[in-house]
């Protein structure tokens, strides 16, 4: 095999290699479908370029042209989509840029077709030298498709001077840095195509790496947000696994500042967002440490649920664990950063059965737990005061006995939302007085 033909062979398989990568990253990504159709249509026409450069063959030379426009076009798309997140007015010209450096690419693909057909001894031939194509063929080509490389670097250059998120922005630069090699490759000799597609696909290349590295990092961001169990979940079976709907029994923890909606409205908004941080970083130290699960963040108060989204055994006794360690916590926290004794925490829990997982709608995931449990348990923490922690009696009754802590009776509660009083109990810290006897507090 010629050395020219084996350099179009390698980068035939590269690109079409980088084209199914592409797919098959998000193949439901509209984006990436159609750069992995552009990347794809460059591998067939490298495969295909021996054939196309052979002289006297009209069919594939004829082939060869309506696969160049077709590369062209879906480059073109490729850019086009990324610039549909832009908005205002130069969203919109640079989308009808597009749309016409299209249009343009359809009628230079027409001409092609036409020029090989009428003219064919001249189209299956390249010219001497360096430079493939005729003064003819230029005077034809040129214009078509330099108005429609213009109208689509106008367009990436007015989506650049919006306010794109940076993954697009990136992906838009490195399409305007890999075109010229790329269209270069329609111009020069058969032994030098192979060369400028291989700095136009490293270009691209290099393009996809940042873009995924960068969307790694944001991936690492949005854990921030998670438990570290809940982020070891998703790396062990995967997100269909973490968000199927199914019913589970699990303890539900409901912590709620006291006091916090009076004391915000005299302090200044750093020190309450400040305030607001410490809590949750405490919420989050005592969920990691007892393999609870932050489920929601509302204003100053948590959910947090110890079975979900993965199994927890003795989720009962963890929970009450949990709501003790993040009493001393938060109190600490408090008194410490000179919150107290003005602002509290009251905490509330309950034991069930609830059914957990995705709920979807307004084009967002939120992990959901539903069921009687979760509604307890906030009703319980409404109930609790400052410094106060108070179960339903099957959370009391699923842990066992406590070495440490012990559960008193309080009267039926009448909640809203439960047709009977609720049996509940106080949950409280023992400790050892001074005569030896153990006693609550």
């Amino acid at each position: 095999m010629p050395l020219g033909d084996a350099a179009h062979l390698v980068v035939a398989i590269l690109a079409i290699g980088m084209g199914l990568a592409s797919w098959l990253t998000d193949p439901a990504d509209r984006i990436n479908r159609a750069l992995a159709l552009c990347l794809v249509i460059i591998g067939l026409l490298q495969a295909l370029e021996p054939a196309v450069a052979t002289a006297g063959r009209v069919f594939w030379t004829l082939v060869g042209e309506v696969l160049e426009s077709s590369a062209i076009l879906a480059g073109m798309e490729w850019g086009r989509r990324i610039g549909r997140s832009a908005r205002g007015r130069r969203g919109v010209a640079a989308h009808w840029l597009f749309r016409v450096s299209q249009l343009l690419t359809v009628v230079l693909m027409g001409l092609s077709a036409g020029y090989v057909l009428i003219a064919p001894e001249q189209a299956t031939s390249d010219a001497g030298g360096l430079i493939k194509v005729r003064g003819i063929e230029f005077a034809i080509f040129a214009p078509v498709l330099g108005s429609a490389l213009t109208a689509a670097g106008i367009a990436i250059v007015l989506l650049l001077t919006t306010r794109l998120d940076s993954t697009d922005a990136l992906r838009l630069r490195m399409l305007y840095m890999a075109t010229p090699f790329l269209i270069g490759a329609l111009v020069f000799s058969h032994w030098v195509e192979p060369y400028l597609v291989a700095v136009g696909l490293v270009i691209l290349s290099a393009s996809s790496v940042r873009y995924l590295t960068i969307l790694g990092r944001r991936g690492d961001f949005m854990g921030q947000f998670l438990s570290p169990q809940v982020a070891q979940e998703v790396r062990a079976h995967g997100l269909d696994h973490l968000l199927e709907r199914r019913r589970t029994v699990l303890t539900v923890v409901v912590a709620d500042l006291r006091g916090f909606s009076a004391y915000a409205r005299e302090r200044a908004s750093d020190e309450i967002f400040g305030l607001l941080e410490s809590f949750y970083q405490a919420v989050g130290d005592a969920a990691r440490a007892h393999g609870g699960t932050v489920k929601d963040h509302a204003g100053d108060g948590v959910v947090i649920l110890v079975g979900a989204p993965f199994q927890v055994t003795h989720h009962a006794r963890r929970g009450i664990e949990l709501a003790f360690t993040l009493q001393s916590a938060v109190r600490d926290m408090l008194i410490r950063d000179g919150h107290a004794p003005r602002v509290g925490l009251g905490i509330g829990l309950a034991t069930g059965r609830v059914t957990v997982g995705a709920l979807r709608g307004a084009g967002r995931l939120e992990y959901g737990a539903v069921g009687n449990p979760v509604v307890l348990a906030a009703r319980l923490c409404n109930r609790a005061a400052d410094g106060e922690i108070l179960a339903d009696t099957r959370t009391r009754d699923e842990a066992g006995g406590g070495g440490h802590w012990t559960a008193v009776d309080q009267p039926p509660e009448t909640l809203k939302g439960f047709p009977r009083p609720v049996p509940i109990c106080a949950l409280r810290l023992q400790t050892v007085g001074a005569s030896g006897e153990t006693i609550g507090r």
